[in-house]
């Protein structure tokens, strides 16, 4: 993703605003840092682990799908 993050911004702007590598990999490292932090045990604890994280950075439009993927969970 990091690699990435320009790349995808500059497909981004031409669509959007020109934020989306941006805030994905702000969201990511921060879900790799809280992961790191809490070693969840499950794959929903993963999953509501990143969610939380990607709203913490306010990762912008992309946290809609996680915000989508963590409603599922409880499903």
């Amino acid at each position: 993703m990091a690699e990435n993050a320009d790349h995808l911004t500059r497909l981004d702007s031409a669509i959007g605003d020109a934020d989306h590598g941006i805030n994905m990999r702000r969201g990511l490292q921060a879900a790799v840092a809280m992961l790191d932090e809490t070693d969840p045990s499950t794959p929903g604890a993963v999953l509501a682990t990143v969610g939380r994280a990607a709203t913490r950075v306010r990762c912008g439009g992309g946290v809609g799908m996680t915000n989508f993927i963590t409603e599922r969970m409880h499903h």
